[in-house]
């Protein structure tokens, strides 16, 4: 029985330590996206503004301000994930 019970746990942990790589890799995946959006983001708002300036409009936005706006985001979805890898992981 003990050994039967060891040999559970062990399993366990074999899966905890996957699902804790696999939040790793999707993490590190997540910063190099964003940090493309904000490139993007920021090529984007600059073309904007050269545009404006052209045509003599006021800046809509400054960049700084948007590209906050989608760190955020990604931060949120990141914690909701994370959370639902503790739930399954509690089901096992």
């Amino acid at each position: 029985m003990a050994w039967q019970k060891q040999k559970q746990q062990q399993q366990q942990q074999n899966l905890l330590r996957l699902q804790v790589a696999a939040l790793q890799q999707q993490a590190q995946q997540q910063q190099q996206q964003q940090q493309q959006q904000q490139q993007e983001s920021y090529h984007l708002l600059h073309y904007q503004h050269h545009q404006q300036q052209d045509h003599q409009h006021p800046p809509q936005q400054p960049p700084h301000h948007q590209q906050q706006q989608q760190q955020q985001q990604q931060q949120q979805q990141q914690q909701q994930q994370q959370q639902e890898y503790v739930f399954l992981s509690c089901g096992y």
